[in-house]
């Protein structure tokens, strides 16, 4: 599962810069072929759109199941901003934990796939056959997450809507106007120089952010 996410992938990436992006003539752009750790940071960010995008869909879903409960929100709003703002607070703190926590999860992912395919001996013998059922749904629940948001991503580039066929022409010119091509190089040099760097980044970010006060 952790490959077949991996190729997948990189088919988003070719399906991307078929549609006018240029993603291929980035600097170091083959390492993304080449290196696990650079296809798992983009799995990563798969996931946070994949998180917040079921908490909208559930959102929806609640405001169209009780109309009062939309009522009631935008009241709360009026009356009492601040109740609103600590309201949201609170999810965002929420979300903050859950994603720090799954972050550690991601960047331990090449480990998972090395025990699902290798054998080895390091004080006891490690095995594909002895994982166990708990590490292997944890890890299919998770890769299937990403697994349908990027195939709803591949869906929408594919056959996009006038509306969103007009923001992508929109994306591609901002991403040569702010240079972001050249992040990106500078990003892959940064993973090719340590492979934890963007992992260890992002710790450090989620860390700041729970400490706030």
């Amino acid at each position: 599962a952790i490959v077949s996410l991996e190729e997948q992938i990189k088919a988003l990436l070719l399906l991307v810069d078929g549609q006018g992006f240029q993603f291929r003539k980035v600097k170091g752009m083959q390492a993304f072929f080449q290196n696990h750790s650079i296809r798992y940071i983009i799995a990563y960010y798969i996931f946070v759109m994949a998180v917040f995008g079921e908490d909208l869909f559930r959102f929806i879903y609640r405001m169209r199941d009780n109309p009062e409960l939309m009522k009631e929100m935008v009241s709360l709003y009026q009356i009492d901003k601040e109740a609103m703002y600590k309201k949201m607070g609170r999810y965002i703190m929420r979300k903050i934990i859950q994603l720090s926590n799954e972050m550690e999860w991601f960047s331990r992912i090449d480990l998972f796939r090395q025990d699902g395919f290798y054998s080895d001996y390091d004080r006891e013998l490690k095995t594909p056959v002895i994982i166990n059922k708990h590490n292997y749904i944890e890890t299919m629940e998770r890769l299937l997450r990403v697994h349908f948001a990027a195939n709803e991503m591949m869906r929408a580039i594919t056959n996009p809507e006038k509306e969103f066929s007009d923001e992508l022409e929109k994306m591609q010119l901002k991403l040569l106007q702010d240079k972001m091509y050249d992040k990106i190089s500078d990003g892959i040099a940064m993973v090719g120089r340590n492979r934890k760097a963007p992992f260890a980044f992002m710790k450090k970010w989620f860390n700041d952010m729970r400490n706030l006060d």
